[in-house]
């Protein structure tokens, strides 16, 4: 599993490349800008978004992490994921993503965003 800490800047862009046909795991670790010891974010109540287009432009995702895909907790830890099975089905290519949270009260925050390379797995 892949660790990613970041501080909340949303303007960091983070590439993220994985092979299709492969379980994908990413680990996020969300902590306060500026607090020494780092302090994490509290995520709990937090819906979590992320989808993949081919093009920024796109209004539609090509695909996305739905549902128990993503979760968080309040240690500001958030689990991507995706089966083999899954991952099975998508296109190989360069799409671009972003990452949202939304709270109960409805803001919503991009968390980050880059290019999700997704590669063929090579066959003998």
């Amino acid at each position: 599993m892949s660790t990613i800490d970041l501080n909340l800047d949303p303007t960091k862009k983070v590439n993220i490349t994985f092979t299709k046909g492969y379980t994908f795991d990413v680990y996020l670790r969300l902590t306060q800008k500026d607090t020494d010891p780092k302090v994490p974010y509290d995520l709990s109540g937090y819906s979590f978004e992320l989808k993949c287009k081919y093009s920024s432009y796109d209004e539609t995702a090509a695909w996305e992490f739905t549902g128990n895909e993503i979760t968080a907790n309040s240690n500001g830890e958030i689990i991507i994921r995706k089966t083999a099975t899954d991952t099975n089905l998508i296109n190989p290519a360069t799409y671009v993503y972003e990452l949202r949270a939304t709270s109960l009260s409805g803001d919503s925050t991009r968390i980050m965003a880059g290019k999700m390379i997704v590669k063929d797995a090579v066959n003998d």
